[in-house]
């Protein structure tokens, strides 16, 4: 395994998150919103960042591009230098 700097791969991140005084760019995929370059398609909320970017944990409110969502899980991603959190949304 090597280290790999994630902010490489951020350039074309969709969203911006926020949680408490953290924050980071994120990509946001849509309930029914094509995901992982079209090979699937999408029944989540999902955020993909840095790991190490949010300290994330279930039921932890955040805001993605200003809208509010409540995490429902949260787990590194393959090699763990990304993390996926499964959201679901706040009513206002």
């Amino acid at each position: 395994m090597f280290a790999e700097d994630a902010s490489l791969f951020m350039t074309d991140a969709d969203a911006f998150v926020t949680c408490g005084p953290q924050s980071t760019q994120a990509w946001f995929d849509l309930p029914g919103q094509d995901a992982l370059g079209g090979r699937v398609l999408s029944n989540e909320y999902r955020i993909t960042y840095p790991s190490g970017a949010l300290t994330l944990s279930s039921g932890v409110v955040l805001t993605v591009n200003g809208l509010q969502y409540k995490v429902r899980r949260d787990a590194a991603a393959d090699d763990g230098v990304f993390r996926e959190a499964l959201l679901e949304k706040v009513s206002p």
